[in-house]
């Protein structure tokens, strides 16, 4: 037992550096937003549409996606960790539905048993691997998400569950756009002799299309500009999730200035104690392609991270 603790000191001191800036405790992929819209606007993105990433945001606007659309990112996370996503939503009588994988990373971890010279390396594994269905009764869209987790520290592995649920809906003709989602709502098996606590949230967000002009008077370059505010809520009070990053309920707010529908700009902040207390971004839209960057930095001096995603849409 003396020698697991001492291989998994280093494990801990990695996994708390990204988990503690997740807002969250627990498997930290699920706490981080999985593309760059999301880290880019500090995952103020409840009420807004982001394709077939909307099943691990807010699994209601899936329904959005009129085509059939496949996402992928990569964010270049803090140390020697990293985190990948890709998704897929494809719509069929009388909803949509999303399958996707969400997986986290820490690598070259040193493994000693005594002070001095370290007896190898070890990787960290986390994954998320995810089904989801959004409809829409009324004027309210809803959406649910399962997720089944696994975790491996050394040659330790956990299992358990995840689900989201999320409500969404529009008024002045989309124009503004309304959400409520419960996220990372589930358990995990015992890893070693205690259980890996999920960064559960309720979040609560609203998106508003509020400023919209042209640069000349022919229309030909026009601006819409976009606000954003969530309100997280943390659903675990576990001492060990307390731990890491505390359990306050925060607020987090952006803008998205769109030029000619071709080119996004993003800005955000987040209130509370946050190492990442603000957040930037951009987006190129190429008809079927949309291409997105986030760059997130960290006041602890663990330096910056770095998200690209792409998604493509096309019929099916």
């Amino acid at each position: 037992m003396n020698l697991l603790r001492i291989l998994l000191l280093p494990v801990f001191f990695a996994g708390s550096v990204v988990t503690m800036n997740a807002q969250s405790g627990g498997l930290q992929l699920l706490g981080i937003g999985p593309e760059a819209v999301s880290l880019s606007l500090s995952e103020s993105v409840t009420a807004l549409p982001l394709g077939p990433s909307s099943m691990f945001t807010n699994p209601a606007l899936l329904r959005y996606s009129e085509q059939a659309e496949v996402s992928v990112s990569h964010s270049f996370w803090l140390e020697n960790s990293a985190n990948s996503h890709a998704s897929l939503s494809l719509p069929v009588r009388g909803g949509h539905l999303g399958f996707g994988v969400l997986t986290s990373g820490v690598t070259n971890i040193e493994a000693r048993q005594t002070p001095g010279q370290t007896a190898g390396t070890f990787d960290v594994r986390y994954y998320a691997f995810s089904g989801s269905y959004s409809t829409r009764i009324a004027f309210v869209d809803l959406g649910v998400t399962a997720s089944y987790l696994y975790e491996q520290l050394y040659q330790l592995t956990a299992t358990g569950y995840g689900l989201n649920a999320g409500l969404h809906t529009s008024l002045l003709d989309q124009r503004v756009r309304i959400g409520l989602a419960a996220l990372n709502l589930g358990r995990m098996s015992t890893l070693s002799e205690t259980r890996t606590p999920l960064p559960a949230l309720l979040k609560a967000g609203i998106w508003a299309d509020a400023v919209q002009f042209s640069v000349d008077n022919n229309s030909q370059i026009p601006i819409l500009i976009s606000f954003t505010s969530d309100v997280h809520i943390p659903l675990d009070t576990d001492e060990q999730t307390e731990a890491f990053s505390g359990n306050q309920p925060w607020i987090s707010a952006g803008t998205q200035v769109r030029f000619a529908e071709l080119i996004d700009v993003r800005a955000a902040f987040r209130t509370g104690d946050s190492k990442r207390p603000f957040s930037l971004g951009m987006g190129l839209n190429i008809e079927e392609l949309i291409f997105s960057y986030a760059f997130v930095p960290f006041e602890t001096g663990f330096g910056s991270t770095h998200t690209v995603s792409l998604r493509y849409l096309f019929d099916w």
